[in-house]
């Protein structure tokens, strides 16, 4: 997965533009034209203008003009300036102002005056600039996550500079969540570039163990593994990257149905895997248990396998959903939380969500020993949660309480009939499924071992009878 190429986000993201002479104390430097925001004419001198102010070039706008339209996305928008149309946020208009207000990406805004609009109106394919938001959503993320481009691998660049690319204003602090997010980010971008992935088959956590050493010797000692997490499973939710690109191993318990994939059961517990399986193998249905709140990693290869396979059907079914979760407010937000994901990982909004955790679906005789408290010891609920919640369900009976799944559990033929009852009209093949593909997988990995196994023995023989 990669960000659109639309708006000039490409130049921005590979740092592509060309290389600007500018005048420094000692001589002569030099900028890439993507990070310069406007140039502009001032008695007679041109200034490249930037986030950190304006800088004198040492080359006037007679060079610079054609190598600029050579490039692409530059135009003026008055007699002193012009300006780089990748790096504009947003246009808007001013009261008491003709023209437009171009704001940039550093929040700098400067005025597009009465005259010069039509390059802007072909550059963003719009008819009115003040109705568009040029920038792409998932490039304004990386924006806001403080990501910075930094020419050398990150992990092997220079303390000092990594300190002075970093660190806040007074330079006193390393901002470690930008440095977090713009390795990420540079990571991506050298296996997007055909390198090889550096976490390749590995977990999350190898991500960490890559980074861990420069934020030492920065002098970041504490864990921030955390806000690694936090900043990956962001930008994939965002569609700035993906896991699959870094290609990591996932471990979660995830399966897609043979013959009605589009019916997925939402499981919140990891325990009933065997129970999972017995569903499935009954109706042939997709399954995933998230284990508590689902992680995007999971979430990510789960919605791309399901994707892919009613991507590949003649007609995409209804996509349905059935969950087991908790009846309490947590188990409706963890509901949530998965759709969500799916939808923002590019699976349709489900055209039914089915929840089999309710009071009707237990024995009625029992809810009494079954059901929790949802205001006092450790299921009490926040009261603005549990405020929202009762008023879409009524709790129990106009009460406060909740019931966990682990008792429905217990019966697997009746919560297997309560998953199929409400599946049955959406199934495109109905009970009873051909092949438990499962089981058969797991008998052939027992027929591996015992291979495996016959080999190892043969082999421990032939060394013994050596030695002697």
């Amino acid at each position: 997965m990669s960000l659109p190429v639309t708006f000039g986000t490409l130049s921005r993201r590979l740092k592509s533009g060309i290389t600007i002479p500018i005048r420094v104390k000692n001589g002569t430097g030099y900028m890439d034209s993507s990070s310069i925001l406007a140039f502009r004419i001032k008695a007679r001198k041109t200034y490249a203008v930037t986030p950190s102010g304006e800088i004198p070039t040492a080359r006037g706008m007679t060079w610079l003009n054609p190598r600029l339209k050579k490039l692409g996305g530059w135009v003026p928008i008055g007699r002193n300036y012009t300006v780089n149309m990748h790096l504009v946020l947003k246009i808007g208009k001013q009261r008491g102002i003709s023209g437009y207000i171009l704001t940039f990406t550093d929040g700098t805004r400067l005025n597009l005056l009465p005259g010069y609009e039509k390059p802007f109106k072909k550059f963003f394919e719009a008819e009115e600039l003040d109705r568009i938001k040029p920038i792409s959503r998932p490039f304004e993320y990386l924006l806001k996550m403080g990501v910075r481009t930094v020419e050398t691998d990150i992990r092997f660049t220079p303390t000092a500079e990594l300190k002075k690319i970093f660190s806040t204003v007074g330079g006193q602090t390393v901002i470690a969540s930008d440095l977090i997010a713009s390795f990420l980010w540079q990571s991506v971008n050298y296996i997007r570039q055909g390198k090889p992935s550096i976490v390749a088959n590995k977990n999350v956590r190898s991500l960490w163990y890559a980074i861990q050493p420069t934020l030492g010797r920065m002098g970041i000692y504490s864990d921030h593994y955390k806000t690694l997490c936090e900043q990956l499973s962001e930008m994939a939710l965002q569609g700035i990257l993906s896991y699959r690109e870094f290609n990591l191993r996932e471990e979660g318990k995830w399966a897609l149905g043979l013959y009605n994939p589009h019916v997925v059961v939402l499981n919140e517990k990891t325990a009933d895997d065997i129970g999972l399986k017995f569903i499935q193998d009954q109706i042939g249905i997709s399954y995933l248990a998230t284990g508590g709140q689902p992680s995007t990693l999971t979430m990510e290869y789960f919605t791309h396998a399901l994707k892919k396979k009613l991507d590949a059907l003649d007609e995409m079914p209804p996509l349905v959903i059935i969950a087991i979760v908790d009846y309490d407010p947590y188990g409706w937000l963890l509901r949530e939380t998965a759709i969500n994901a799916m939808i923002n990982f590019g699976l349709p909004r489900p055209d039914a969500v089915i929840n089999i955790a309710l009071p009707k679906n237990y024995p009625q005789d029992l809810l009494h020993f079954l059901k929790n408290d949802l205001t006092k010891g450790k299921y009490k609920v926040r009261p603005a949660i549990l405020r929202k919640w009762m008023k879409i369900t009524n709790g129990i009976d106009g009460e406060p309480f909740g019931i966990p799944i682990n008792y429905l559990w217990e019966d697997l033929e009746n919560i297997k009939n309560l998953v199929l009852d409400d599946a049955k009209p959406y199934l495109l093949l109905q009970p009873p499924m051909p092949t438990r593909p499962w089981e058969e997988v797991t008998m052939h990995m027992e027929q591996l071992h015992e291979l495996a196994m016959f080999t190892i023995q043969k082999m421990m023989r032939r060394t013994k009878a050596c030695k002697k």
